[in-house]
């Protein structure tokens, strides 16, 4: 999420949070990113991040994109035009679902280290669209409200 948009949602983040600083910093891995001589930190691992940073458990009960939960079909949008299926790396559960039906309340896509959100994938028969077009896509399609894209890459950027 941009600094904007967490800024329009009414999320203010701490800028002196040593714990979460400290947390993220323990999720970081050395690496050379292209042609750079020193390697940068960086977040080899979204389930890593999420549960020592997030505070994710990445329960049955809540989560879904784990060996214990798998996501489920209706958080999947057959592309008939291309052949291929949108589908989100993990899901989070609403925790208080109206009507008793259980419902989502976020999608993540984990993207390789490098992969830019506003570049689109092109070729191969996969749809010519960003990550962030396929994730707002599967977003309308499913009916859940809120998505994350990770890329796994350097912090601070």
């Amino acid at each position: 999420m941009s600094a904007t948009a967490l800024v329009k949602a009414g999320a203010v983040l701490n800028r002196h949070d040593a714990e979460g600083q400290r947390l993220l910093r323990a999720c970081a891995a050395e690496r050379r990113f292209g042609r750079e001589s020193e390697p940068r930190p960086w977040l080899p691992d979204f389930r890593a991040f999420a549960a020592s940073v997030l505070g994710w458990s990445f329960s049955p009960r809540g989560y879904a994109g784990t060996d214990e939960r798998p996501v489920p079909p209706d958080l999947e949008l057959p592309l008939l035009e291309t052949g291929e299926t949108l589908r989100p790396d993990y899901a989070v559960v609403e925790r208080d679902p109206r009507g008793g039906d259980a419902s989502w309340q976020l999608l993540v896509q984990v993207l390789a280290p490098g992969q830019d959100c506003d570049r689109a994938d092109a070729g191969g028969g996969r749809l010519e669209a960003t990550p962030h077009d396929r994730l707002e896509r599967l977003l309308r399609a499913t009916g859940v409200s809120a998505g994350l894209l990770f890329r796994m890459g350097r912090t601070g950027h």
